[in-house]
Protein backbone atom coordinates (compact mmCIF):
# COMPACT_ATOMS: atom_id res chain seq x y z
CA UNK A 1 0.00 0.00 0.00
CA UNK A 2 1.31 3.72 -0.53
CA UNK A 3 1.55 5.89 2.25
CA UNK A 4 -0.84 8.65 2.50
CA UNK A 5 1.47 11.21 1.04
CA UNK A 6 1.71 8.96 -2.32
CA UNK A 7 -1.57 8.42 -2.62
CA UNK A 8 -2.98 9.19 -6.71
CA UNK A 9 -6.43 10.64 -7.20
CA UNK A 10 -7.93 8.99 -9.88
CA UNK A 11 -10.06 10.60 -12.71
CA UNK A 12 -13.58 9.55 -12.50
CA UNK A 13 -15.90 8.20 -15.43
CA UNK A 14 -18.52 10.62 -15.94
CA UNK A 15 -16.79 13.45 -14.74
CA UNK A 16 -15.40 16.36 -17.00
CA UNK A 17 -12.34 16.47 -18.11
CA UNK A 18 -9.88 18.93 -16.42
CA UNK A 19 -9.69 22.00 -17.97
CA UNK A 20 -5.52 21.76 -19.24
CA UNK A 21 -3.33 24.31 -20.64
CA UNK A 22 -0.68 22.45 -22.13
CA UNK A 23 2.37 22.79 -24.06
CA UNK A 24 2.76 20.58 -27.08
CA UNK A 25 4.80 19.83 -30.51
CA UNK A 26 2.05 21.61 -32.14
CA UNK A 27 2.11 24.81 -29.99
CA UNK A 28 0.18 25.45 -26.57
CA UNK A 29 -3.55 23.77 -26.39
CA UNK A 30 -5.94 24.12 -23.91
CA UNK A 31 -8.03 20.98 -23.31
CA UNK A 32 -10.69 19.84 -23.89
CA UNK A 33 -11.32 23.02 -26.26
CA UNK A 34 -9.06 22.12 -28.65
CA UNK A 35 -10.80 19.36 -29.38
CA UNK A 36 -14.81 20.82 -29.23
CA UNK A 37 -17.46 18.63 -30.87
CA UNK A 38 -14.90 15.43 -31.59
CA UNK A 39 -13.96 12.81 -29.09
CA UNK A 40 -10.02 12.19 -28.24
CA UNK A 41 -7.57 10.03 -27.16
CA UNK A 42 -5.25 11.20 -24.64
CA UNK A 43 -2.43 8.44 -23.87
CA UNK A 44 0.53 8.81 -21.91
CA UNK A 45 3.97 7.02 -22.14
CA UNK A 46 6.70 6.30 -19.49
CA UNK A 47 9.16 8.48 -22.01
CA UNK A 48 10.92 8.81 -25.39
CA UNK A 49 13.14 7.36 -27.39
CA UNK A 50 12.00 4.01 -25.49
CA UNK A 51 11.06 1.02 -27.38
CA UNK A 52 7.93 -0.02 -26.30
CA UNK A 53 6.84 3.99 -26.48
CA UNK A 54 8.54 3.90 -29.69
CA UNK A 55 6.18 1.00 -31.07
CA UNK A 56 3.37 2.54 -29.62
CA UNK A 57 3.92 5.93 -31.20
CA UNK A 58 4.25 4.40 -34.78
CA UNK A 59 1.59 2.04 -34.01
CA UNK A 60 -0.70 5.01 -33.17
CA UNK A 61 0.82 7.57 -36.46
CA UNK A 62 -0.10 4.00 -38.86
CA UNK A 63 -3.67 4.34 -37.26
CA UNK A 64 -4.32 7.73 -37.10
CA UNK A 65 -6.80 7.80 -39.93
CA UNK A 66 -8.81 5.57 -38.57
CA UNK A 67 -9.27 7.18 -35.55
CA UNK A 68 -10.17 10.32 -36.82
CA UNK A 69 -12.71 8.22 -39.34
CA UNK A 70 -14.63 7.72 -36.20
CA UNK A 71 -14.28 11.79 -35.10
CA UNK A 72 -11.27 10.88 -32.79
CA UNK A 73 -8.12 12.79 -32.29
CA UNK A 74 -5.24 11.72 -30.57
CA UNK A 75 -2.65 13.25 -28.17
CA UNK A 76 0.65 11.94 -26.32
CA UNK A 77 1.35 13.05 -23.06
CA UNK A 78 5.12 12.70 -21.01
CA UNK A 79 6.74 13.70 -18.54
CA UNK A 80 9.89 14.75 -21.09
CA UNK A 81 10.52 18.47 -22.70
CA UNK A 82 9.15 19.07 -25.97
CA UNK A 83 12.68 19.49 -27.46
CA UNK A 84 13.09 15.74 -26.50
CA UNK A 85 9.58 15.24 -28.05
CA UNK A 86 10.39 16.90 -31.26
CA UNK A 87 13.75 14.68 -31.84
CA UNK A 88 12.23 11.22 -31.13
CA UNK A 89 9.50 12.42 -33.62
CA UNK A 90 12.18 13.49 -36.46
CA UNK A 91 13.59 9.93 -35.48
CA UNK A 92 10.79 8.25 -35.68
CA UNK A 93 9.88 10.33 -39.21
CA UNK A 94 13.64 9.27 -40.21
CA UNK A 95 14.22 5.77 -39.09
CA UNK A 96 10.71 4.39 -39.11
CA UNK A 97 9.30 6.14 -42.17
CA UNK A 98 5.80 7.23 -40.13
CA UNK A 99 4.89 10.77 -40.13
CA UNK A 100 3.36 11.83 -36.04
CA UNK A 101 0.15 14.01 -37.06
CA UNK A 102 -0.49 14.20 -33.55
CA UNK A 103 0.87 16.51 -30.74
CA UNK A 104 2.52 15.37 -27.95
CA UNK A 105 2.18 17.08 -24.42
CA UNK A 106 5.57 18.11 -22.36
CA UNK A 107 5.18 17.69 -19.05
CA UNK A 108 8.43 18.14 -17.40
CA UNK A 109 7.03 18.70 -13.91
CA UNK A 110 4.44 16.07 -13.81
CA UNK A 111 2.03 18.35 -13.00
CA UNK A 112 -0.49 17.32 -15.97
CA UNK A 113 0.27 13.82 -15.49
CA UNK A 114 -0.76 14.08 -11.65
CA UNK A 115 -4.05 15.79 -12.33
CA UNK A 116 -4.78 12.97 -14.66
CA UNK A 117 -3.80 10.12 -12.34
CA UNK A 118 -0.87 8.88 -14.46
CA UNK A 119 1.43 9.00 -12.12
CA UNK A 120 1.87 5.90 -9.76
CA UNK A 121 4.57 6.61 -7.33
CA UNK A 122 5.64 3.03 -6.94
CA UNK A 123 6.65 2.80 -10.65
CA UNK A 124 9.32 5.82 -10.86
CA UNK A 125 7.74 9.36 -11.24
CA UNK A 126 7.48 8.86 -15.20
CA UNK A 127 4.25 8.64 -16.45
CA UNK A 128 2.70 5.00 -16.94
CA UNK A 129 0.59 3.85 -20.48
CA UNK A 130 -2.66 5.27 -19.40
CA UNK A 131 -5.65 5.68 -22.03
CA UNK A 132 -8.12 8.72 -21.96
CA UNK A 133 -11.29 8.33 -24.14
CA UNK A 134 -13.02 11.74 -23.82
CA UNK A 135 -16.22 12.55 -25.42
CA UNK A 136 -17.57 15.15 -27.54
CA UNK A 137 -19.38 16.91 -24.24
CA UNK A 138 -15.72 16.88 -22.54
CA UNK A 139 -16.80 13.86 -20.28
CA UNK A 140 -14.48 11.36 -19.24
CA UNK A 141 -15.78 7.85 -20.59
CA UNK A 142 -12.99 5.46 -20.36
CA UNK A 143 -9.84 4.97 -18.45
CA UNK A 144 -6.87 2.16 -19.28
CA UNK A 145 -3.78 1.47 -17.54
CA UNK A 146 -1.19 -0.42 -18.50
CA UNK A 147 2.19 -1.93 -17.12
CA UNK A 148 5.33 -0.33 -18.30
CA UNK A 149 6.01 -3.64 -19.97
CA UNK A 150 2.65 -4.25 -22.19
CA UNK A 151 2.40 -2.22 -25.10
CA UNK A 152 -0.60 -1.00 -25.99
CA UNK A 153 -3.14 -3.14 -28.63
CA UNK A 154 -4.40 -0.98 -31.14
CA UNK A 155 -6.91 -2.96 -32.67
CA UNK A 156 -8.49 -3.15 -28.66
CA UNK A 157 -8.39 0.73 -28.30
CA UNK A 158 -10.09 1.04 -32.03
CA UNK A 159 -13.04 -1.20 -30.88
CA UNK A 160 -13.69 0.32 -27.55
CA UNK A 161 -14.26 3.81 -29.54
CA UNK A 162 -16.36 1.99 -31.68
CA UNK A 163 -18.84 0.29 -28.57
CA UNK A 164 -18.69 3.83 -26.62
CA UNK A 165 -19.49 5.56 -29.95
CA UNK A 166 -22.96 3.05 -30.54
CA UNK A 167 -23.80 3.14 -26.67
CA UNK A 168 -23.52 6.78 -26.39
CA UNK A 169 -25.87 7.44 -29.62
CA UNK A 170 -28.45 4.17 -28.73
CA UNK A 171 -28.49 3.74 -25.33
CA UNK A 172 -27.70 0.35 -25.38
CA UNK A 173 -24.72 -1.83 -24.00
CA UNK A 174 -22.00 -4.00 -25.91
CA UNK A 175 -21.75 -7.68 -24.82
CA UNK A 176 -18.18 -9.36 -24.46
CA UNK A 177 -15.86 -9.58 -27.25
CA UNK A 178 -18.53 -7.04 -29.79
CA UNK A 179 -18.81 -7.20 -32.07
CA UNK A 180 -18.01 -10.80 -32.19
CA UNK A 181 -19.31 -12.13 -29.63
CA UNK A 182 -19.81 -16.08 -29.09
CA UNK A 183 -23.67 -16.02 -28.31
CA UNK A 184 -25.04 -12.98 -29.93
CA UNK A 185 -22.27 -11.50 -32.71
CA UNK A 186 -22.76 -7.94 -33.32
CA UNK A 187 -25.96 -7.18 -32.00
CA UNK A 188 -26.13 -5.32 -28.99
CA UNK A 189 -28.37 -5.48 -25.52
CA UNK A 190 -31.16 -2.77 -24.48
CA UNK A 191 -30.26 -1.20 -21.34
CA UNK A 192 -32.84 -3.01 -19.00
CA UNK A 193 -34.45 0.61 -18.66
CA UNK A 194 -35.28 1.28 -22.68
CA UNK A 195 -36.37 -2.82 -22.59
CA UNK A 196 -38.88 -1.75 -19.78
CA UNK A 197 -39.68 1.36 -21.87
CA UNK A 198 -40.10 -0.85 -25.25
CA UNK A 199 -42.45 -3.46 -23.31
CA UNK A 200 -44.59 -1.03 -21.71
CA UNK A 201 -45.44 0.30 -25.06
CA UNK A 202 -45.96 -2.76 -27.01
CA UNK A 203 -48.22 -3.78 -23.53
CA UNK A 204 -49.92 -0.57 -24.10
CA UNK A 205 -50.45 -0.77 -27.84
CA UNK A 206 -51.72 -4.29 -27.67
CA UNK A 207 -54.41 -3.91 -24.48
CA UNK A 208 -55.72 -0.81 -26.30
CA UNK A 209 -56.04 -2.46 -29.64
CA UNK A 210 -57.92 -5.02 -28.21
CA UNK A 211 -60.20 -4.05 -26.66
CA UNK A 212 -60.83 -1.84 -29.17
CA UNK A 213 -61.33 -4.64 -31.50
CA UNK A 214 -62.98 -6.59 -28.72
CA UNK A 215 -66.07 -3.61 -28.15
CA UNK A 216 -66.33 -3.94 -31.98
CA UNK A 217 -66.20 -7.27 -32.60
CA UNK A 218 -68.10 -8.86 -29.36
CA UNK A 219 -71.33 -6.27 -30.22
CA UNK A 220 -71.59 -7.53 -33.69
CA UNK A 221 -71.56 -11.29 -32.63
CA UNK A 222 -73.75 -11.11 -29.68
CA UNK A 223 -76.18 -9.47 -31.85
CA UNK A 224 -77.07 -11.78 -34.22
CA UNK A 225 -77.35 -14.37 -31.22
CA UNK A 226 -79.72 -11.81 -29.31
CA UNK A 227 -77.62 -11.80 -25.81
CA UNK A 228 -75.50 -9.31 -23.94
CA UNK A 229 -72.46 -9.60 -22.25
CA UNK A 230 -71.20 -7.88 -18.93
CA UNK A 231 -68.59 -5.29 -19.87
CA UNK A 232 -66.03 -7.34 -17.44
CA UNK A 233 -65.81 -10.50 -19.83
CA UNK A 234 -64.86 -8.03 -22.90
CA UNK A 235 -62.08 -6.72 -20.46
CA UNK A 236 -61.30 -10.13 -19.71
CA UNK A 237 -61.40 -11.34 -23.42
CA UNK A 238 -58.65 -8.18 -24.44
CA UNK A 239 -56.12 -8.68 -21.82
CA UNK A 240 -56.00 -12.37 -23.27
CA UNK A 241 -56.23 -10.86 -27.14
CA UNK A 242 -54.01 -8.32 -25.93
CA UNK A 243 -51.48 -10.82 -24.03
CA UNK A 244 -51.82 -12.83 -27.64
CA UNK A 245 -50.71 -9.79 -29.47
CA UNK A 246 -47.42 -9.29 -27.86
CA UNK A 247 -46.31 -12.88 -26.63
CA UNK A 248 -46.65 -14.43 -30.39
CA UNK A 249 -43.81 -11.63 -31.66
CA UNK A 250 -41.81 -12.63 -28.35
CA UNK A 251 -41.78 -16.16 -29.01
CA UNK A 252 -41.34 -16.23 -32.67
CA UNK A 253 -38.53 -13.61 -31.94
CA UNK A 254 -36.89 -15.90 -28.92
CA UNK A 255 -37.09 -19.19 -31.39
CA UNK A 256 -35.29 -17.98 -34.27
CA UNK A 257 -32.92 -15.94 -32.36
CA UNK A 258 -32.40 -19.28 -30.45
CA UNK A 259 -32.72 -17.68 -27.14
CA UNK A 260 -35.99 -16.95 -25.08
CA UNK A 261 -34.70 -14.34 -22.69
CA UNK A 262 -37.30 -11.83 -24.62
CA UNK A 263 -40.07 -14.32 -23.98
CA UNK A 264 -39.89 -14.43 -19.90
CA UNK A 265 -39.68 -10.60 -20.18
CA UNK A 266 -42.71 -10.12 -22.29
CA UNK A 267 -44.05 -12.82 -19.90
CA UNK A 268 -43.62 -10.63 -16.83
CA UNK A 269 -44.56 -7.18 -18.67
CA UNK A 270 -47.83 -8.88 -19.81
CA UNK A 271 -48.57 -10.24 -16.65
CA UNK A 272 -48.73 -6.81 -14.99
CA UNK A 273 -50.35 -5.12 -18.11
CA UNK A 274 -52.80 -8.10 -17.65
CA UNK A 275 -53.80 -7.14 -14.00
CA UNK A 276 -53.85 -3.36 -14.78
CA UNK A 277 -55.92 -4.36 -17.22
CA UNK A 278 -58.17 -6.82 -15.31
CA UNK A 279 -58.09 -4.20 -12.13
CA UNK A 280 -59.22 -1.06 -14.73
CA UNK A 281 -61.98 -2.99 -16.15
CA UNK A 282 -63.61 -4.17 -12.72
CA UNK A 283 -63.70 -0.93 -11.21
CA UNK A 284 -65.49 0.38 -14.37
CA UNK A 285 -69.60 0.31 -13.21
CA UNK A 286 -70.74 -2.82 -14.96
CA UNK A 287 -72.17 -2.39 -18.72
CA UNK A 288 -73.39 -4.36 -21.10
CA UNK A 289 -72.72 -5.04 -24.61
CA UNK A 290 -75.45 -5.91 -27.08
CA UNK A 291 -79.25 -5.58 -26.95
CA UNK A 292 -79.87 -8.91 -25.52
CA UNK A 293 -80.26 -9.87 -21.80
CA UNK A 294 -76.89 -10.41 -19.68
CA UNK A 295 -75.12 -13.71 -20.70
CA UNK A 296 -74.37 -16.17 -18.22
CA UNK A 297 -70.99 -17.65 -17.67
Amino acid sequence: MNDEGAKVEIPCIGEMFPHLDVLTTMGRMTLPDAFEGKWFLLFSHPGDFTPVCTTEFASFAINHERFRRLNCELIGLSVDQVYSHIKWIEWMEEQLKVEIRYPIIADPNGDIARTLGAIHPPNSNSTIRAVYFVDPDAVLQSVLYYPRGVGRNMEELLRMLRALLVVKQHKVATPANWPSNEFIGDEVLLLLAAVVVIYIVLGIFALHAAQMAMFVVVPVALRESGLAVDHHWVVYLSVLLGSFLVMVPAIIYGEKRGRMKPVFVGAVALMLFAQLGLALGIDRPAAQVGDGPVASF
